[in-house]
């Protein structure tokens, strides 16, 4: 596919694809100075847009990310109720060395890491199957090994 500038125009399947960010504030303190609060998925001229806005927390941790779809051709921040439809809303809470994320349908995963960052289980959907899989590493911090515990069989697969 020929690849055009975004000052391109066109009618056919190449027409140029455009995007648009919004950035929040540089005031506010304790968020990276980039983090967007707002972008459009890749649209052409005329199409309705779709949305995906952001929230951090003081940290600067992703905490909640909506998906608004049919909000028109501006390019401008979608106000509330300018958009037809919305995805739901995804959102992340942290707790120590614990993220429990939750996506738009409301399942839930939590992931809990070590002292280095490293992954050392993830428990999806923990009210309802209760998934486990754990995660051991050596002393250069290879992964050594995996285990997925599965509550149906009451026994851990390796």
């Amino acid at each position: 596919m020929p690849i055009r500038s975004a000052g391109e125009s066109g009618t056919d399947a190449f027409s140029a694809l455009l995007s648009a960010t919004k950035h929040r504030a540089l005031a506010k303190k304790c968020v990276r100075p980039y983090s967007p609060l707002a972008a459009t998925n890749p649209y052409r001229a005329g199409d309705a847009l779709s949305w995906t806005t952001s929230h951090s927390d003081f940290l600067g941790r992703a905490d909640q990310a909506a998906h608004l779809t049919g909000c028109g051709g501006s390019t401008s921040l979608p106000t509330s109720g300018a958009c037809s439809g919305s995805s739901g809303t995804a959102t992340n809470s942290y707790n120590f060395n614990s993220t429990t994320a939750t996506d738009e349908a409301g399942k839930q995963k939590i992931v809990t890491t070590d002292a280095l960052g490293d992954m050392t289980s993830v428990q999806e959907d923990p009210t309802g199957q209760n998934y486990l899989t754990q995660y051991a590493y050596d002393t250069l911090n290879d992964l050594t090994q995996v285990i997925q515990c599965d509550p149906a069989l009451a026994r851990p697969r390796t």
